[in-house]
This record gives C-alpha cells, sequence and structure tokens, in this order.
C-alpha cells in the first residue's frame, strides 16, 4: 500500500501526501488506526524524525488524531475543525483584516444568498429563522448572545438556499464574522436595529420576495459596514 519515498521535495512532505492519497482514495477509513511510527519507517524507508514530521503535517491539516497511548487514527474530517483552525489563525492574525474586506465578503456571499433562500427555503427554513427573531427579542440587550443569534440567522439563510457549497464556504468564516459583528453590536441601540433589520429580511425571504430579499440584505449589509467602521473610529 505504501510506497517508499526519494529525495525530491522534503521527506516528511511526500510521506504527508502519500497518506492523504490513500485517505482520499478511500484505502485508509475514518476512525481507523494508522501504523506505528516504527512500521511506517520500515514502509517508508525513512527515519523516524520524517515519520514524526509527516504525522504532524496531518494533524495540523485535522486529518489525523493522536491518542497518546494508544496511537494515531484517521479523523473524520469536518466543517466544525476546519473552521475552529481558521479561529486561530484569524485570533492570531486578526490585525490583518479590514473591516471593509469582511463587508465585502459578506454582500457577494449573502446578497445572492437571500435571493436563494427566498427562493428555496422550505417551511422548516422559516420556523427556524422566526426562533432565532424570537430569541433576538428576547436578549436584545445580551451584546454576546445577540451577536451569535445573528450568525444563526445568517446561517440559516444560507442553509435556506438549499446549495452545500454556499454552507461550507460561509461556515468556515462563521467564527470571524461573529467575532466583527459583536464588535459592531457596541455602539448604543445598534442591538435594536439591527434586530429590525433582521425582520425585515424575514419578511421578504417568508413572501418569497426574491428581489426584496435581496434589497433588505444589501440594506443590512451597507449598514454593517457603516456601524463597524464607525465604532472602531470611536476606538481610537
Amino acid at each position: 500500500m505504501y510506497e517508499p519515498v526519494f529525495r525530491q521535495d522534503k521527506l516528511s512532505y511526500q510521506v504527508a501526501n502519500q497518506i492523504e492519497e490513500l485517505y482520499l482514495k478511500g484505502e485508509l477509513a475514518t476512525g481507523s488506526r494508522l501504523a506505528t511510527e516504527r512500521e511506517l519507517c520500515e514502509k517508508f524507508n525513512v527515519s523516524r524524525t520524517v515519520i514524526r514530521e509527516a504525522l504532524n503535517i496531518l494533524n495540523a491539516k485535522g486529518l489525523l488524531e493522536t491518542q497518546p497511548g494508544s496511537g494515531t487514527y484517521i479523523q473524520q474530517i469536518e466543517v466544525d475543525n476546519i473552521s475552529e483552525v481558521f479561529k486561530l489563525y484569524y485570533a492570531r492574525n486578526k490585525d490583518k483584516y479590514e473591516i471593509e474586506k469582511i463587508a465585502e465578503f459578506r454582500r457577494i456571499i449573502e446578497i445572492q444568498s437571500a435571493k436563494l433562500a427566498a427562493a428555496n427555503r422550505t417551511d422548516e427554513n422559516v420556523k427556524k429563522l422566526q426562533e432565532i427573531i424570537e430569541g433576538m427579542d428576547e436578549n436584545v440587550t445580551n451584546r454576546k448572545k445577540i451577536s451569535k443569534l445573528d450568525i444563526e440567522f445568517h446561517m440559516e439563510i444560507i442553509h435556506s438556499t438549499q446549495n452545500t457549497f454556499l454552507e461550507l464556504i460561509y461556515t468556515l468564516f462563521s467564527n470571524l464574522i461573529e467575532s466583527f459583528v459583536e464588535f459592531s453590536n457596541i455602539l448604543p441601540g445598534r442591538t435594536e436595529a439591527s434586530a429590525k433589520s433582521h425582520k425585515a429580511i424575514l419578511k421578504r425571504i417568508v413572501n418569497k420576495d426574491i428581489e426584496g430579499a435581496a434589497v433588505e440584505m444589501e440594506k443590512h449589509m451597507k449598514n454593517f459596514e457603516r456601524i463597524s467602521l464607525l465604532t472602531k473610529k470611536r476606538q481610537k
């Protein structure tokens, strides 16, 4: 199953790439135990240092999980895992991100998603969106809670598009977006205004008003950017 590696690219990357390829082919099943370091050294004809580096690469990708005293296992790659890694990356590099760029990203994704949601939403989607709105009304003075509900609302809109690719992309960035939403909710009266804006979007989606949903979402996105920039300016 494994093939010896040769000195082209760094050996650890060659080993990691082979293990990853075997996973993609289905030859290494989720939950299965990987061969021991010693066995891998023999199969790949490399040192233990190379194997450990390769395993570290795959651990960082979320493909492997090492359980002390038990071994290394193939892990199911979930969107939540990837999102958590991105969250750590953002926390480390947050100064690189500009509000304008985040707002631009949201406009591209969310205006079109609102249109698709209005066209494709189910009764179950509407029920979930209404429940989130009720939660926002109940927590309008709780900035952290309402920020989380805010993202849940937008996630449900994405879910209502019935497009798994949009859902995957948005989920990856949801933690990052939530941090910006919470930041924008610092200003007095912002949470109340935001809740009202979400209700306007929901009304259009409920009525299957495709263009109206896009218009309301565009207003919401523009307001998000304006308030975020104003909050940033006041904190300087």
